[in-house]
């Protein structure tokens, strides 16, 4: 029901465990780091990379049709299961290196898994076709760029278009056009 009422960016933006911890991390080292150390694919490199999770999640589906075995051992792209389940230090070391990896990633690069890598993601993007609450456009929505400049997860286009399989529904866009000093 959620998927069809806001689209990917409920559990996206607002459940995922592992999307919180690496925005909390990146969040966190923003206060800590000079702005230099972050950093953001250009646009068209961004552009590209965003869809390598689809193909990971169409390669996860079609595994999944020739062997479950194959599948759940190619599903370990997902951290989950070492950072919720098992537990980082109870893996073998390519799991424990591949996990510190993506989370050191995501400390400079914002939600670096969840807008490049994620299956589930693109899963649940697939999903948002079908969604019927979407981030208001208003008039000045193709003109200001307050939005465009501020998301974070690039799901706002230049002329102010939501591309809704990116937007993690954070609602900053929104917040920022009720702020009187914005």
């Amino acid at each position: 029901i959620s998927l069809i009422m806001w689209g990917r960016g409920w559990f996206c933006g607002w459940i995922c465990p592992y999307g919180a911890l690496t925005e909390l991390l990146n969040n966190a080292a923003k206060k800590i780091f000079p702005k230099k150390f972050f950093y953001e694919f250009p646009k068209p490199i961004h552009n590209i990379l965003r869809r390598l999770r689809y193909v990971i999640f169409s390669s996860l589906v079609l595994l999944s049709l020739y062997s479950i075995e194959w599948a759940e051992r190619a599903a370990e792209i997902e951290p989950f299961k070492t950072t919720w389940l098992v537990g980082v230090f109870n893996r073998e070391w390519y799991f424990m290196g591949y996990w510190i990896i993506l989370l050191v990633v995501s400390v400079f690069i914002f939600r670096f898994f969840c807008r490049y890598l994620c299956p589930l993601g693109a899963g649940f993007s697939i999903g948002s076709l079908f969604q019927i609450k979407r981030i208001k456009r208003r008039g000045c929505c193709t003109s200001c760029k307050i939005c465009t400049r501020g998301c974070e997860s690039f799901a706002i286009n230049e002329v102010g278009k939501v591309n809704r399989f990116e937007c993690l529904f954070c609602l900053e866009c929104e917040q920022k056009y009720f702020d009187d000093e914005q």
